[in-house]
């Protein structure tokens, strides 16, 4: 059961603070898929509800995905 679960690190750009929820490694391939839709800018992981534009980066167990401004 344990090994089902993944912490994610969501750190926000204004404060660079570092929040760390858990997913299920199933949320975690639609997370992704979510992440690479430029079309999507609201999102939720594990109940919060997340802004694109807010975001700094998320921290994966082995992986970073840093936002930038364009």
């Amino acid at each position: 059961m344990l090994d089902e679960i993944e912490e994610v690190g969501i750190c926000y750009k204004e404060d660079l603070y570092t929040e760390f929820v858990y997913i299920n490694k199933d949320e975690k391939d639609s997370l992704l898929k979510i992440i690479m839709d430029e079309t999507i800018e609201l999102f939720k992981i594990a109940d919060k509800e997340i802004k694109k534009s807010e975001l700094d980066s998320l921290m994966f167990e082995g992986m970073t995905i840093q936002f930038y401004e364009e």
